[in-house]
């Protein structure tokens, strides 16, 4: 598990996000975390779970993200900024 959540994180969400390929679970809610979710967070197979709301991240869900199928809780889709493709 990486909980980075209530830590006053800014900037983008690194590309190197997708080498956390044996995390479960990932929480970086309640920050400040802007721009787009990156592509390579599609390469976390492992994920179960993926906290991302109450940050600034916009644009669309990358599609790597479908490829995610152990994923059983994702909290950020329901954000307005963020479209699905």
């Amino acid at each position: 598990m990486l909980d980075l959540a209530r830590n006053r994180l800014s900037g983008s969400l690194p590309l190197e996000v997708g080498n956390l390929k044996n995390l479960a679970e990932i929480d970086i809610s309640k920050n400040a975390l802007s721009g787009e979710i990156p592509s390579t967070l599609g390469s976390c197979n492992s994920l179960e779970y993926l906290y991302l709301e109450q940050n600034f991240l916009q644009g669309a869900i990358p599609s790597s993200m479908e490829s995610l199928r152990a994923i059983q809780q994702c909290r950020h889709w329901k954000f307005r900024n963020l479209e699905v493709h």
